[in-house]
Protein backbone atom coordinates (compact mmCIF):
# COMPACT_ATOMS: atom_id res chain seq x y z
CA UNK A 1 0.00 0.00 0.00
CA UNK A 2 1.40 3.23 -0.77
CA UNK A 3 2.29 5.61 1.81
CA UNK A 4 -0.80 8.32 0.42
CA UNK A 5 -2.96 5.40 0.94
CA UNK A 6 -1.39 4.60 4.73
CA UNK A 7 -2.41 8.41 5.57
CA UNK A 8 -5.62 8.32 4.24
CA UNK A 9 -6.55 5.13 6.19
CA UNK A 10 -4.99 6.26 9.33
CA UNK A 11 -6.54 9.74 8.90
CA UNK A 12 -10.20 7.92 8.63
CA UNK A 13 -9.48 5.36 11.22
CA UNK A 14 -8.55 8.12 13.72
CA UNK A 15 -11.28 10.70 12.77
CA UNK A 16 -13.71 7.42 12.54
CA UNK A 17 -12.73 6.44 16.29
CA UNK A 18 -13.23 9.82 17.75
CA UNK A 19 -16.66 10.35 16.56
CA UNK A 20 -17.47 7.17 17.63
CA UNK A 21 -16.33 7.16 20.70
CA UNK A 22 -18.03 11.00 21.21
CA UNK A 23 -21.28 9.61 20.19
CA UNK A 24 -21.09 6.46 22.28
CA UNK A 25 -20.42 8.66 25.55
CA UNK A 26 -23.44 10.68 24.50
CA UNK A 27 -25.32 7.46 24.13
CA UNK A 28 -24.44 6.31 27.49
CA UNK A 29 -25.60 9.64 29.48
CA UNK A 30 -28.39 9.58 27.76
CA UNK A 31 -28.86 5.72 29.40
CA UNK A 32 -28.16 7.12 32.71
CA UNK A 33 -30.70 9.68 32.69
CA UNK A 34 -33.40 7.83 31.49
CA UNK A 35 -32.68 5.31 34.61
CA UNK A 36 -34.24 7.87 36.69
CA UNK A 37 -37.27 7.98 34.96
CA UNK A 38 -37.80 5.77 31.84
CA UNK A 39 -40.55 5.91 29.46
CA UNK A 40 -41.32 3.78 26.55
CA UNK A 41 -40.58 6.29 23.36
CA UNK A 42 -37.41 7.58 25.25
CA UNK A 43 -36.27 4.26 25.33
CA UNK A 44 -37.31 3.48 21.81
CA UNK A 45 -35.70 6.74 20.46
CA UNK A 46 -32.63 5.61 22.69
CA UNK A 47 -32.65 1.98 20.81
CA UNK A 48 -33.00 3.14 17.40
CA UNK A 49 -29.85 5.31 17.67
CA UNK A 50 -27.81 2.19 19.35
CA UNK A 51 -28.56 0.88 16.49
CA UNK A 52 -27.68 3.43 14.03
CA UNK A 53 -24.06 3.77 15.89
CA UNK A 54 -23.45 -0.30 15.38
CA UNK A 55 -24.38 -0.10 12.38
CA UNK A 56 -21.40 2.81 11.14
CA UNK A 57 -19.19 0.64 12.97
CA UNK A 58 -20.12 -2.23 11.27
CA UNK A 59 -20.02 -0.40 7.57
CA UNK A 60 -16.30 1.39 8.95
CA UNK A 61 -14.68 -2.21 9.59
CA UNK A 62 -13.32 -2.74 6.12
CA UNK A 63 -11.63 0.52 5.71
CA UNK A 64 -10.28 0.78 9.37
CA UNK A 65 -6.49 -0.69 9.38
CA UNK A 66 -5.75 -4.41 10.34
CA UNK A 67 -3.52 -3.26 12.77
CA UNK A 68 -6.32 -1.11 14.92
CA UNK A 69 -6.65 -3.17 18.16
CA UNK A 70 -9.51 -0.82 19.19
CA UNK A 71 -11.76 -1.95 16.63
CA UNK A 72 -13.09 -5.15 19.33
CA UNK A 73 -12.60 -3.11 22.27
CA UNK A 74 -15.21 -1.00 21.01
CA UNK A 75 -18.10 -3.19 19.68
CA UNK A 76 -17.61 -4.56 22.97
CA UNK A 77 -18.74 -1.84 24.77
CA UNK A 78 -21.41 -1.19 22.32
CA UNK A 79 -22.91 -4.43 23.06
CA UNK A 80 -22.34 -3.34 26.84
CA UNK A 81 -25.14 -0.57 26.00
CA UNK A 82 -26.97 -2.27 24.14
CA UNK A 83 -27.23 -5.02 27.06
CA UNK A 84 -27.62 -2.55 29.39
CA UNK A 85 -30.82 -0.88 28.04
CA UNK A 86 -32.49 -3.87 27.29
CA UNK A 87 -32.11 -4.40 30.80
CA UNK A 88 -33.71 -1.35 31.57
CA UNK A 89 -36.93 -2.02 29.08
CA UNK A 90 -37.42 -5.35 30.88
CA UNK A 91 -37.26 -3.80 34.24
CA UNK A 92 -39.48 -0.96 33.00
CA UNK A 93 -41.95 -3.25 31.22
CA UNK A 94 -42.74 -4.82 34.33
CA UNK A 95 -43.48 -1.81 36.25
CA UNK A 96 -47.24 -1.21 37.81
CA UNK A 97 -47.26 1.60 36.82
CA UNK A 98 -47.21 0.80 33.16
CA UNK A 99 -50.41 -1.81 33.93
CA UNK A 100 -53.88 -0.10 31.85
CA UNK A 101 -56.36 0.94 34.03
CA UNK A 102 -59.44 -0.79 35.19
CA UNK A 103 -62.65 0.48 33.88
CA UNK A 104 -64.58 0.45 37.54
CA UNK A 105 -65.31 3.76 39.38
CA UNK A 106 -62.35 5.79 41.27
CA UNK A 107 -64.21 4.32 44.63
CA UNK A 108 -63.37 0.64 43.72
CA UNK A 109 -61.31 -1.42 45.89
CA UNK A 110 -57.56 -2.18 45.14
CA UNK A 111 -56.88 -4.33 41.90
CA UNK A 112 -56.42 -8.10 42.02
CA UNK A 113 -54.92 -7.89 39.00
CA UNK A 114 -52.68 -11.47 38.55
CA UNK A 115 -49.12 -10.85 36.99
CA UNK A 116 -50.58 -12.54 33.81
CA UNK A 117 -52.95 -9.68 33.55
CA UNK A 118 -50.60 -7.28 34.83
CA UNK A 119 -48.10 -7.94 31.97
CA UNK A 120 -50.70 -8.12 29.14
CA UNK A 121 -51.55 -4.35 30.35
CA UNK A 122 -48.76 -3.15 30.31
CA UNK A 123 -48.16 -4.39 26.40
CA UNK A 124 -51.45 -2.85 25.76
CA UNK A 125 -50.54 0.39 27.81
CA UNK A 126 -47.61 0.92 25.04
CA UNK A 127 -46.91 1.32 21.21
CA UNK A 128 -48.34 -1.94 19.38
CA UNK A 129 -45.03 -1.78 17.25
CA UNK A 130 -41.84 -3.46 18.48
CA UNK A 131 -40.10 -1.92 21.40
CA UNK A 132 -36.92 -2.50 20.18
CA UNK A 133 -35.13 -2.09 17.26
CA UNK A 134 -32.71 -4.99 18.81
CA UNK A 135 -32.51 -8.88 19.63
CA UNK A 136 -29.98 -10.86 21.27
CA UNK A 137 -28.85 -14.20 22.44
CA UNK A 138 -26.35 -14.60 24.58
CA UNK A 139 -25.21 -17.67 27.56
CA UNK A 140 -26.52 -20.88 26.76
CA UNK A 141 -25.00 -24.34 26.47
CA UNK A 142 -25.96 -27.27 24.98
CA UNK A 143 -29.33 -26.03 24.00
CA UNK A 144 -31.50 -26.02 20.59
CA UNK A 145 -32.34 -22.40 20.15
CA UNK A 146 -34.71 -20.55 17.30
CA UNK A 147 -36.40 -17.85 17.13
CA UNK A 148 -38.47 -17.78 20.55
CA UNK A 149 -34.86 -17.97 22.39
CA UNK A 150 -34.41 -14.30 21.27
CA UNK A 151 -34.43 -11.39 24.01
CA UNK A 152 -36.04 -8.52 22.43
CA UNK A 153 -39.01 -8.10 20.35
CA UNK A 154 -38.37 -9.19 16.91
CA UNK A 155 -39.02 -8.04 13.97
CA UNK A 156 -35.49 -6.61 14.79
CA UNK A 157 -33.02 -4.58 12.49
CA UNK A 158 -29.48 -5.69 14.54
CA UNK A 159 -29.30 -9.26 16.38
CA UNK A 160 -26.04 -9.42 18.65
CA UNK A 161 -25.72 -13.89 19.49
CA UNK A 162 -23.05 -14.69 21.91
CA UNK A 163 -21.33 -16.83 24.61
CA UNK A 164 -22.29 -20.18 23.50
CA UNK A 165 -21.23 -23.07 23.64
CA UNK A 166 -22.25 -26.65 23.04
CA UNK A 167 -25.51 -24.94 20.66
CA UNK A 168 -27.59 -25.23 17.88
CA UNK A 169 -29.17 -21.84 16.54
CA UNK A 170 -31.95 -22.12 13.99
CA UNK A 171 -33.22 -19.25 12.68
CA UNK A 172 -34.09 -20.53 9.37
CA UNK A 173 -36.90 -22.56 10.38
CA UNK A 174 -39.74 -19.94 11.61
CA UNK A 175 -43.28 -19.47 12.07
CA UNK A 176 -45.35 -17.04 10.31
CA UNK A 177 -45.61 -14.75 12.86
CA UNK A 178 -42.65 -14.69 14.07
CA UNK A 179 -40.62 -13.63 11.07
CA UNK A 180 -37.15 -11.62 10.97
CA UNK A 181 -35.95 -8.73 9.31
CA UNK A 182 -32.10 -8.12 10.05
CA UNK A 183 -29.97 -5.58 8.90
CA UNK A 184 -26.56 -6.51 10.85
CA UNK A 185 -25.76 -9.64 12.83
CA UNK A 186 -22.99 -9.44 15.62
CA UNK A 187 -21.49 -12.78 16.80
CA UNK A 188 -18.95 -12.82 19.87
CA UNK A 189 -17.59 -15.94 21.61
CA UNK A 190 -19.54 -18.74 20.73
CA UNK A 191 -17.64 -21.99 20.55
CA UNK A 192 -18.41 -25.61 19.64
CA UNK A 193 -21.55 -24.60 17.62
CA UNK A 194 -23.72 -24.63 14.75
CA UNK A 195 -25.14 -21.36 13.73
CA UNK A 196 -28.14 -21.58 10.91
CA UNK A 197 -28.67 -17.98 9.89
CA UNK A 198 -30.77 -16.42 7.21
CA UNK A 199 -29.55 -14.56 4.58
CA UNK A 200 -29.76 -10.68 5.00
CA UNK A 201 -29.10 -7.52 3.07
CA UNK A 202 -26.43 -6.25 5.88
CA UNK A 203 -22.97 -7.17 7.62
CA UNK A 204 -22.06 -9.29 9.56
CA UNK A 205 -19.12 -8.58 12.17
CA UNK A 206 -17.90 -12.08 14.16
CA UNK A 207 -15.60 -12.32 17.29
CA UNK A 208 -13.80 -15.16 18.73
CA UNK A 209 -15.18 -18.23 17.17
CA UNK A 210 -13.99 -21.81 18.31
CA UNK A 211 -14.70 -24.96 15.93
CA UNK A 212 -18.02 -23.36 14.54
CA UNK A 213 -20.01 -24.02 11.33
CA UNK A 214 -22.06 -21.13 10.47
CA UNK A 215 -24.77 -20.83 7.58
CA UNK A 216 -25.46 -17.63 6.26
CA UNK A 217 -25.89 -14.83 4.07
CA UNK A 218 -24.98 -11.16 3.78
CA UNK A 219 -23.87 -7.79 2.17
CA UNK A 220 -20.45 -7.70 4.20
CA UNK A 221 -18.87 -10.20 5.94
CA UNK A 222 -15.77 -10.02 8.56
CA UNK A 223 -14.47 -11.97 11.01
CA UNK A 224 -11.82 -11.61 13.33
CA UNK A 225 -9.97 -13.70 16.21
CA UNK A 226 -11.19 -17.22 15.27
CA UNK A 227 -10.18 -20.85 14.97
CA UNK A 228 -11.07 -23.71 13.22
CA UNK A 229 -14.11 -22.37 11.48
CA UNK A 230 -16.51 -23.33 8.71
CA UNK A 231 -18.55 -21.02 6.64
CA UNK A 232 -21.12 -21.63 4.44
CA UNK A 233 -21.55 -18.50 2.88
CA UNK A 234 -23.53 -16.18 0.34
CA UNK A 235 -22.27 -12.72 -0.28
CA UNK A 236 -22.09 -9.73 -3.22
CA UNK A 237 -18.65 -8.42 -1.76
CA UNK A 238 -15.44 -10.20 -0.76
CA UNK A 239 -15.29 -11.43 2.89
CA UNK A 240 -12.49 -10.27 5.07
CA UNK A 241 -10.94 -12.45 8.08
CA UNK A 242 -8.14 -11.09 10.41
CA UNK A 243 -6.02 -13.03 12.94
CA UNK A 244 -7.89 -16.08 11.60
CA UNK A 245 -6.74 -19.81 11.42
CA UNK A 246 -8.50 -23.08 10.00
CA UNK A 247 -11.05 -21.01 8.60
CA UNK A 248 -12.82 -23.23 5.49
CA UNK A 249 -15.31 -21.61 3.28
CA UNK A 250 -17.83 -23.37 1.15
CA UNK A 251 -21.08 -21.91 -1.18
CA UNK A 252 -24.08 -21.08 0.54
CA UNK A 253 -26.28 -24.76 1.15
CA UNK A 254 -29.01 -25.50 -1.72
CA UNK A 255 -30.56 -27.68 0.69
CA UNK A 256 -31.28 -24.75 3.00
CA UNK A 257 -32.66 -21.84 0.44
CA UNK A 258 -36.19 -20.79 0.21
CA UNK A 259 -38.32 -21.31 -3.14
CA UNK A 260 -37.77 -17.20 -3.45
CA UNK A 261 -34.03 -17.33 -3.24
CA UNK A 262 -31.99 -17.71 -6.64
CA UNK A 263 -29.42 -20.36 -6.21
CA UNK A 264 -27.39 -19.19 -9.00
CA UNK A 265 -26.01 -16.65 -6.45
CA UNK A 266 -24.75 -19.11 -4.37
CA UNK A 267 -22.81 -21.40 -6.46
CA UNK A 268 -19.33 -19.32 -6.52
CA UNK A 269 -16.81 -20.14 -3.69
CA UNK A 270 -16.60 -16.19 -2.43
CA UNK A 271 -12.93 -14.86 -2.29
CA UNK A 272 -11.89 -14.11 0.44
CA UNK A 273 -9.43 -11.44 2.06
CA UNK A 274 -6.93 -11.97 4.42
CA UNK A 275 -5.39 -8.65 6.79
CA UNK A 276 -3.02 -11.06 8.54
CA UNK A 277 -1.98 -12.31 5.09
CA UNK A 278 -1.07 -9.17 2.49
CA UNK A 279 0.92 -10.96 0.64
CA UNK A 280 0.89 -12.36 -2.96
CA UNK A 281 1.43 -15.93 -1.98
CA UNK A 282 -2.00 -18.07 -0.65
CA UNK A 283 -2.76 -17.19 2.53
CA UNK A 284 -2.26 -20.52 5.01
CA UNK A 285 -5.21 -19.15 7.32
CA UNK A 286 -8.12 -19.98 5.07
CA UNK A 287 -9.53 -22.40 2.57
CA UNK A 288 -11.75 -23.24 0.02
CA UNK A 289 -13.66 -25.82 1.10
CA UNK A 290 -13.32 -29.82 -0.92
CA UNK A 291 -16.68 -30.65 -2.39
CA UNK A 292 -16.80 -33.74 -0.34
CA UNK A 293 -16.80 -32.36 2.94
CA UNK A 294 -19.74 -29.24 2.39
CA UNK A 295 -22.40 -32.37 2.78
CA UNK A 296 -23.73 -32.06 6.59
CA UNK A 297 -26.90 -33.44 7.67
CA UNK A 298 -28.15 -29.83 8.75
CA UNK A 299 -30.30 -29.67 12.22
CA UNK A 300 -33.68 -28.16 11.40
CA UNK A 301 -35.84 -30.17 13.51
CA UNK A 302 -35.81 -29.21 17.18
CA UNK A 303 -33.62 -31.70 19.18
CA UNK A 304 -34.98 -31.85 22.91
CA UNK A 305 -32.19 -33.52 25.31
CA UNK A 306 -28.56 -33.02 25.50
CA UNK A 307 -27.60 -36.39 23.66
CA UNK A 308 -29.28 -35.44 20.58
CA UNK A 309 -27.19 -32.23 20.76
CA UNK A 310 -24.20 -33.57 21.16
CA UNK A 311 -24.85 -36.23 18.54
CA UNK A 312 -25.92 -33.72 15.88
CA UNK A 313 -23.03 -31.37 16.99
CA UNK A 314 -20.32 -34.53 16.61
CA UNK A 315 -21.98 -35.13 13.25
CA UNK A 316 -21.66 -31.41 11.70
CA UNK A 317 -18.32 -29.27 13.14
CA UNK A 318 -14.74 -29.98 12.13
CA UNK A 319 -12.99 -32.34 13.67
Amino acid sequence: MSSGNDHAVWTFSQSFTSDFRSNRLELEKRLESLKASPTPDAIQALSADIAKLAKTLSDATGSLPSYDQKLYETACQLHALETNLNRLRAATTTKPKFAFKRKTAAESPPSTITPSESTKGALISTSPQPSSSNSFISSHTHTYLTITSLVGSPPASDLTISDLDHCILNLLSTKDDLQLDISAIHLRKISNSVLLLPIINGSILIHDLSRCVIVLGCHQFRMHSSTKVDVFLSISSNPIIEDGHDVRFAPYPRALLTPEQPQESITTPPAVQDFSHIRNTPSPNWIHMEESDTSRPWPMGPLHSRSEIESSLQDILPA
